[in-house]
């Protein structure tokens, strides 16, 4: 076959020998598909020690254990973020009005390779129904029938943020009225999708997905759930709960107007059970928040960077980095400590943050310094009245001298979780982690991590932001982990190894010695690309697979697809069937798409390429 000789560059191999990737996968898969298909699933269902060989599972029994484990997961996952005057548990048999049209369609995953069909999903109303609260069935016809509906999402290619949610003046007076005397607690739904193949929208009206040029990006409040949550208020409800059913973190000023608010996540196929057990007490909240939540989401650097921006010289998209290490809990709260930002006015919830509906003492009971290893025994007590499980947290804070080594001002070194405890129980829990962990990658200096000399602070905390306890760790020398010198945790030394393709195109990155005189202020498009990077992407050199090199070999040993069953992923047979797909042999073409591919092959493309297509595509 013909290979391009137009001198474009290679970007993506799309489909590579599918069947024989299915064997590979499934082979070094086979543990993990088996503890999740078996009976080393068991234990976090039932609690059981585990078996000692793996249980064989009908289809049924494997659905009904998935499932079953997706429930556990929410359970342990949903995080309590607001709780005024114990708004929450709910009574079962309690009466509630849901309002928000996700009360009737939620988000259940992601986009792309996070959906699935969701016909057979629990939803909000199933959930909490089967929980025993007792949902207002006229609120649930009303959005049912509201003819708002979700755009169709774009599969793997893109996602669609347009809002879904009932304008507040299809609200009649009559549905108000009737809902407050139906039950005195109004649940209100707030959705947002989330995933790969899209970058979340910072102007949703620039980017087509509102009608309303307001500014706003998809991570507030639109005017229509703006609208809905006044007039919810306006019915002065005894209790107003607020669920957040979104995986990204959003701008949730507004729940400080509520009672209670409960992050659920994208809780899939049955994870509303859970999360209507959580909201009656049979369980207590005990996950953590695994983002920091900012007032305002464009205070961060990496607003201004994240997107898609295509230079004015050159057609191709690029975004830039320029924030470094300074991204989520490790950008406020570092410079919260070198006072560049008020951390109370600009941070709601910290990373780690998680109420319960109970109370927890901890304590570092023990601290052992040596061997190369940090261990902290944490003691646990719940000092409260109901059961429930805490998170022990344990950060660092490394040594920094302004002008050296980028560093955050705290850093999660381990955490763990306990097990229920009952009232006045304690358990006590191990958190170790090695010193070698503490570096710092030296990205502008010595290339590679590095452990600088001097007191490392270990910190015991609730979470990013409020400490409990702390020790003090020495390093009483500097120790560089560069070539032919990785840590003990690396297969091989992490070191700078793409210098090359820099091009100079980021020249100021943040940094903690200037936060004034690096962060960036504005999203910039339209940026002129450098001599070196047009030169990058409109010269190279054709690529070219050489038959003759010795270090391919092209070799028929008579094997096929059929010999490969059953065996392990590391066989050495596996290396003898590669050694037959040649380029002619696997059917490799190379164009810059797969109309080139149809053109060059007419109608009928040979079978051969069907069972073993490797379809190259270049850049023009």
């Amino acid at each position: 076959m013909k290979k391009s000789n137009k001198g474009k560059l290679i970007t993506i191999a799309v489909l590579l020998i599918a069947a024989l990737a299915l064997n590979i996968a499934c082979s070094a898969l086979n543990p993990m598909i088996t503890s999740f298909m078996g009976a080393n699933l068991n234990p976090m269902i039932t609690g059981k020690k585990a078996a000692k060989s793996a249980e064989i599972l009908s289809p049924a029994e494997a659905a009904e254990q998935s499932l079953r484990m997706a429930e556990r997961l929410e359970e342990e996952g949903i995080v309590l973020l607001r709780n005024e005057n114990s708004a929450l548990p709910l009574a079962a048999g309690t009466k509630v009005n849901l309002f928000g049209y996700a009360s009737v369609d939620p988000i259940y995953g992601g986009t792309g390779s996070g959906s699935g069909d969701t016909s057979a999903n629990v939803d909000v109303v199933q959930g909490l129904t089967n929980a025993g609260l007792v949902v207002n069935d006229q609120l649930v016809t009303f959005y049912r029938n509201a003819g708002v509906a979700r755009a169709k999402q774009g599969g793997y290619s893109g996602s669609n943020f347009t809002p879904a949610e009932v304008p507040a003046e299809k609200y009649s007076d009559g549905l108000m009225q009737s809902a407050r005397e139906y039950a005195d607690t109004a649940v209100i739904v707030i959705s947002r999708i989330g995933g790969e193949g899209g970058d979340l929208p910072q102007d949703m009206f620039a980017s087509k997905y509102s009608q309303t040029d307001d500014g706003r990006h998809d991570l507030e409040l639109t005017k229509d759930e703006e609208d809905l949550l006044n007039l919810v208020k306006t019915q002065h409800y005894s209790k107003v709960i607020v669920m957040i059913n979104a995986s990204n973190a959003m701008e949730l000023g507004f729940v400080e107007d509520v009672d209670a608010c409960v992050w659920v996540g994208s809780p899939g196929a049955v994870g509303f059970n859970a999360v209507g057990r959580m909201l009656t007490g049979e369980v207590n909240p005990s996950g953590r928040l695994t983002d920091i939540y900012a007032y305002d989401l464009t205070t961060a650097p990496a607003y201004c960077n994240a997107g898609s921006f295509t230079y004015g010289n050159l057609k191709r998209n690029y975004v830039e980095y320029a924030e470094g290490i300074y991204v989520g809990y490790r950008y406020y709260e570092t410079t919260a400590e070198d006072g560049y930002i008020d951390y109370a006015a600009t941070v709601q919830y910290p990373f780690g943050y998680g109420l319960s509906y109970t109370a927890f003492d901890q304590s570092i009971e023990s601290f052992v310094d040596g061997g190369g290893n940090i261990i902290l025994q944490v003691k646990v007590t719940n000092t409260g009245s109901t059961a429930g499980k805490d998170v022990a947290q344990v950060y660092y804070t490394a040594p920094y001298t302004k002008g050296g080594i980028e560093k955050a001002h705290v850093v999660l070194a381990g955490f763990t979780k306990t097990k229920l405890l009952q009232p006045g129980e304690s358990e006590t829990l191990t958190i170790s982690f090695p010193e070698e962990d503490m570096a710092s990658y030296d990205s502008r200096g010595s290339g590679c991590w590095v452990l600088e000399e001097g007191t490392y602070q270990i910190k015991l905390m609730k979470n990013s932001h409020e400490v409990i306890d702390s020790r003090e760790h020495i390093v009483a020398r500097t120790v560089t982990y560069g070539e032919g010198h990785a840590r003990s945790t690396d297969k091989t030394a992490a070191v700078n190894r793409f210098a090359d393709v820099e091009n100079g195109q980021i020249t100021v990155y943040v940094s903690r010695a200037d936060w004034a005189g690096t962060m960036p202020r504005a999203r910039v498009d339209g940026k002129e690309a450098s001599a070196q990077v047009v030169d990058a992407f409109t010269n190279k050199a054709p690529y070219a697979v050489n038959p003759d090199d010795p270090a391919i070999v092209y070799k028929d040993n008579g094997l096929t697809l059929t010999d490969m069953a059953g065996l392990a992923w590391d066989d050495p047979k596996w290396e003898l069937l590669l050694q037959q797909l040649s380029d002619e042999a696997a059917g490799v073409t190379w164009a810059s798409n797969i109309d080139d591919v149809i053109a060059e092959y007419g109608s009928a493309v040979p079978s051969s390429f069907l069972q073993n297509a490797v379809i190259v595509l270049v850049d023009e």
